[in-house]
């Protein structure tokens, strides 16, 4: 069973209720710098943390779901600054 500071199986379809905390976490992370900031900003820190993570938490391997989470959240902030005509300058 995994605890919250467990490494889950790669590949492994067992998901506890962290691991979809932490993937809920990140979606709106995501979402929230490409809607306030830029699609740019958004792929550049899925870029960071997913690079950060396979080098210490999966021995290597990029984890497919996560990258899926990120890349949906991105999609969907670009098409919320598209329909909504947002020009958030900072």
């Amino acid at each position: 069973m995994f605890t919250s500071y467990s490494i889950p199986k790669i590949g492994s379809l067992q998901y506890t209720k962290n691991d979809m905390k932490n993937n809920l976490i990140g979606f709106v992370t995501y979402l929230l710098a490409t809607i306030i900031f830029s699609p740019s900003v958004g792929i550049i820190l899925l870029a960071m943390k997913e690079n950060s993570d396979r080098c210490h938490y999966y021995g290597g391997k990029w984890n497919k779901t996560d990258i899926v989470i990120g890349i949906v959240a991105i999609s969907i902030g670009v098409a919320i600054r598209y329909f909504f005509d947002l020009k958030i300058s900072l």
